[in-house]
């Protein structure tokens, strides 16, 4: 959203040329559009220019524009005579007036056109009685059924003229809702909120609770997290509490709006009480409720936890043979594995999630954004870059195309680490730049702290200090409130404090560094990263003169790499030992582990 700010006097002189008198622009307030009515009407206010214009207008050409103002802008020369409830040959003689008086221009679609400025419809829809409005727009919705047009076309019309209780309303905006919710969040969430004012008091507790929650989900979806909590806790007083199947699903999309706002805790006592509901669920909702539980105990650091949620989504998917269940559920089991180390089965449960979402068209795989994000976590876990980079930038192409990007905050952070691992610096850059822009739009905190961190990163590796100090006290501010074990805390504690060591602060850098994440030897960093990170400290370790810390690091660092088998843990421990050996003297030694390395 950009807040455009009034023309100064000398950039409304420039635009409009010549010398502008000092009253009218005043009058203007600078608005670009009200000075050109100005100068158009000399002496007359700018609303009562356009009211001068339309006071111009023969009566059926003015009835002949209103009807175009419902319709919108631009508008169809026929849905607009329907909306005016004129004939074609008065709205065509309408026509010619409007033209030459500039009120509405052509457009390049034959019988379509356009206000001369959106003020200016705005202005004409303004002034029409609105008894008349609301059956021009009644009129409008008629001539577009006729047409068959979609509902997505027609909502914006019953929502003016629909009338409480009115169930044929009720239904257009309802599936104008579901037909838009994938793609524009924003007006999903308007068609629900309209069904629901025209729903009767006596309209049955199922379908209203439906519809709430589409509209919780839509407005999740647009990032407003506030609002969607607000209309699922009214749900929730809606919904009896022995019906514990709808509870639970009720329970999930709280929980996962709680998780998006770092509520993790909150949102832990509810699954958990929700969980006990698992064997009353059927496959999909099952599913869902297990995904929220393995994705709230990762953000929770207890991956444990995590893995015993995982496991059983696997097994309940499996039993349904739906194949986007299976494949979600099976990336998550490869996620879980991989982060705790567990080489050999995040290797089998990411092969068969890749064969399973591989060969998922993008409209299939738009259920699966979070198995597409899992699956792409757990190559980069397993040293399949390439492959991690194809999953994590597919996942975000279809987020972004069906409106699902606040859902999964980690999806750009994750494009831009995984393009900054593999040495593509510049790229992950313009990557993470233009995400971080994006998350400061959401006003979610969290997910603003996981691209922080990934940039900070990614500006360790170019050498921007300044950048990488930057975003690091940033995201390390922003988590300040969870607690240290979570997994965003974690990794902004370690990258923070390598930034601070980076700038001449070694004991800074470790303290925060060790504090976020457990001790010395980094117990809260996944296996799979933990001797990167390791290697990265030892520095700060050696410039305070530190010899035995940073011995028990590289040490570390080498029992991960034997635990793993990964090439990339290998690296790390080679390139670790090879510190310590050069800090002792050893420059033999240390070029041949480097060079190892």
């Amino acid at each position: 959203r950009l807040e455009i700010d009034r023309l100064s006097l000398a950039e409304a002189t420039e635009l409009f040329g010549g010398s502008l008198a000092d009253d009218v622009y005043e009058k203007s307030e600078g608005n670009p559009f009200y000075l050109q009515q100005l100068l158009r009407f000399p002496g007359r206010g700018s609303a009562e220019a356009i009211s001068d214009e339309l006071g111009l207008l023969s009566p059926t050409t003015r009835r002949a524009v209103e009807g175009a103002a419902v319709v919108g802008d631009p508008f169809e020369l026929d849905l607009a005579a329907s909306a005016a409830d004129v004939s074609e040959d008065a709205m065509l003689v309408a026509l010619d007036e409007l033209l030459a008086g500039d009120i509405v221009r052509p457009t390049e679609v034959p019988r379509r056109f356009r206000f001369r400025h959106p003020l200016i419809r705005q202005a004409v829809y303004e002034a029409a009685p609105g008894g008349w409005r609301i059956a021009a727009h009644a009129r409008a919705g008629s001539a577009l059924v006729a047409r068959g047009a979609p509902a997505e076309a027609l909502a914006y019309h019953v929502e003016q003229s629909g009338h409480h209780g009115d169930s044929v309303a009720i239904a257009v905006l309802r599936e104008a809702g579901h037909s838009v919710a994938q793609r524009a969040p924003a007006a999903a969430a308007r068609w629900y909120s309209a069904a629901l004012r025209l729903l009767p008091a006596d309209a049955p507790v199922t379908e209203r609770a439906e519809l709430l929650t589409a509209a919780a989900g839509a407005a999740t979806a647009g990032g407003r997290f506030e609002e969607a909590l607000a209309v699922l806790a009214e749900a929730e007083r809606l919904v009896a509490g022995d019906d514990r199947v709808r509870r639970a699903g009720l329970a999930a999309a709280v929980a996962q709006v709680e998780d998006l706002m770092s509520r993790h805790e909150d949102a832990r006592r509810r699954l958990e009480v929700a969980a006990e509901t698992l064997d009353a669920l059927s496959g999909p909702q099952a599913v869902a409720l297990l995904s929220q539980l393995v994705i709230n105990a990762v953000y929770r650091g207890a991956n444990q936890e995590a893995d015993a949620w995982a496991r059983r989504a696997c097994e309940v998917a499996d039993r349904t043979g739906d194949r986007q269940l299976l494949g979600s559920a099976t990336a998550g089991l490869a996620f879980v594995a991989g982060m705790a180390g567990r080489v050999e089965d995040a290797v089998v449960a990411c092969d068969r999630a890749a064969a399973l979402l591989d060969a998922m068209a993008d409209a299939e795989v738009a259920a699966c954004v979070l198995g597409l994000c899992h699956l792409g976590t757990a190559e980069l876990y397993l040293d399949r870059l390439d492959a991690g980079v194809v999953h994590a930038q597919r996942a975000l192409i279809v987020a972004r195309a069906t409106g699902q990007v606040q859902l999964f905050p980690m999806l750009a952070p994750m494009v831009g680490w995984v393009r900054t691992v593999s040495g593509r610096l510049d790229e992950a850059r313009d990557v993470l730049d233009s995400a971080v822009e994006a998350a400061r739009l959401t006003g979610s905190g969290q997910a603003l702290a996981w691209v922080l961190y990934t940039r900070t990163m990614n500006a360790l590796n170019r050498g921007d200090l300044d950048v990488a100090v930057a975003d690091g006290a940033e995201s390390f501010e922003l988590t300040a409130q969870l607690e240290a074990s979570s997994g965003i805390a974690c990794y902004v504690g370690v990258v923070y404090g390598l930034a601070l060591a980076e700038i001449g602060e070694p004991a800074h850098g470790i303290d925060v560094a060790t504090d976020r994440a457990g001790g010395p030897r980094l117990p809260r960093v996944p296996a799979a990263w933990r001797g990167f990170f390791l290697d990265r400290l030892i520095p700060a370790w050696l410039a305070l003169g530190r010899h035995d810390d940073a011995c028990a690091a590289a040490a570390e660092a080498e029992s991960v790499a034997t635990d793993t088998g990964l090439r990339s843990a290998g690296s790390s421990a080679l390139r670790a030992r090879a510190r310590v050996e050069l800090d002792a003297g050893e420059a033999t030694a240390a070029a041949a582990h480097a060079a190892a390395a």
